[in-house]
């Protein structure tokens, strides 16, 4: 191999990570977190309940295992004291990482930013159709969502996170991680009256 093929193995050597475990205080929970480079993060989504986060089909089963869902205005202050709601740039951060490759791609239609290369890194070794190698203890799982009518839909198939970066003043950014597609994507969704429900991981301040 040259250089240029050696260079993702490189990336993910660089990589370092270590796992651990913090508690949230104002309910008692417990999260495993994992140190990707220089930033900690929650390795599991996080399932603390605010006045206005939901289960997936109301069902606590759901958020027991996936965590619970957020509107991105609840999702801006849902993480413990200490933590917050990764950036759009975290998220940049932790795909490179990974070994994470930007490309744009189009899917039904619209343009997106995707990083191919670091999905399968990022997914759980259980509980995908086409389960991920979980490289580094990110034990990303597909906890579908809440859409904008309020239905839940795809927890078995896709997973969703927020991002705190505003894409305009109406949306803001989230990623995805999708069974039908094998890149991370980046998109936006409406985070206003009418915002869709997902997932929240969080990662120290």
């Amino acid at each position: 191999m040259d250089e240029d093929e050696w260079a993702p193995y490189y990336e993910k050597l660089n990589a370092i990570f270590s796992t651990d475990s913090v508690t949230d205080e104002r309910d008692g929970q417990k999260y495993r977190t994992v140190t990707i480079g220089d930033v900690r993060w929650m390795a599991e989504n996080l399932n603390y309940e605010t006045p206005a986060s939901r289960c997936y089909h109301d069902d606590d089963d759901y958020s027991d295992k996936y965590g619970r869902l957020y509107t991105w205005e609840d999702a801006m202050s849902a993480c413990p004291k200490g933590w917050h709601l990764p950036t759009r740039e975290e998220w940049e951060e932790l795909a490179r990482a990974v070994g994470g490759r930007l490309v744009v791609c189009d899917v039904d239609g619209d343009s997106m930013r995707t990083w191919a290369d670091a999905s399968k890194s990022l997914k759980a070794r259980t509980g995908w159709v086409k389960n991920g190698t979980d490289d580094f203890d990110f034990s990303a799982l597909p906890g579908g969502m809440l859409n904008v009518e309020g239905d839940a839909v795809e927890a078995g198939s896709n997973g969703y996170w927020w991002t705190a970066t505003k894409k305009s003043d109406d949306e803001s950014y989230y990623w995805s991680l999708r069974e039908s597609f094998g890149g991370v994507l980046e998109s936006g969704a409406p985070n206003g009256f009418f915002s869709p429900f997902f997932s929240v991981r969080c990662v120290e301040d």
